[in-house]
């Protein structure tokens, strides 16, 4: 393993520990994403869009996912396959169930349609200024964007996190992808490169 690699593990345990006490202290700034998010250009001319199910002390996505939905565009949600690197996306509806998928997220099932999204929105355990994020370590996101792009796919991309979460840097390699936007309970900013 070399430095960078023990350099990130570390940042990643760090800002795990500062997540839960930023989820614990601030638990409703959920509220606020879709306030943020609705009126921009982004959200406006996206028409598939690639949320994500939060789970433990990530910020909520539940009621942003149903007001994606009631705005009238196309949700779908990430599902990791045993046999595969890299996300595949699945509509889903608001009253369609989930079910556990690995990692015990839950995920549309394999009845769901496979859709490619215009706009992906990503969770992370911290982000900084320039578009990177800190994910969990299995690398998912980062080889789904990568795929994408090599497909000519047209997207954007954006974190989705606490404001808090924000580091100076992240620690980065070749592999991991910028992404285009950030969103907070604070603010929607764009990536300058």
């Amino acid at each position: 393993m070399n430095d960078n690699n023990k350099l990130k593990i570390k940042q990643r345990i760090h800002n795990l520990k500062k997540r839960k006490i930023i989820f614990e202290t601030n638990h409703n700034a959920y509220k606020k994403l879709f306030e943020n998010f609705k009126d921009t250009t982004l959200f406006q001319k996206a028409k598939i869009i690639a949320s994500y199910y939060s789970i433990k002390d990530e910020i909520q996505t539940i009621d942003f996912n149903n007001n994606i939905i009631t705005s009238g565009k196309i949700l779908c949600l990430p599902v990791v396959k045993a046999d595969n690197n890299f996300l595949i996306f699945r509509k889903y509806t608001k009253d369609q169930k989930l079910v556990e998928g690995k990692y015990q997220i839950m995920e549309p099932d394999e009845n769901s349609l496979a859709i490619t999204p215009d706009l992906i929105l990503a969770p992370c355990v911290a982000f900084d200024t320039f578009g990177y994020r800190l994910g969990y370590g299995g690398g998912y996101y980062d080889r789904t964007i990568n795929y994408l792009k090599s497909k000519s796919n047209k997207f954007e991309t954006s974190i989705i996190a606490f404001s808090h979460q924000e580091v100076e840097k992240v620690f980065v390699d070749e592999n991991d992808q910028k992404l285009n936007y950030i969103l907070t309970e604070k603010n929607f900013r764009k990536i300058i490169n």
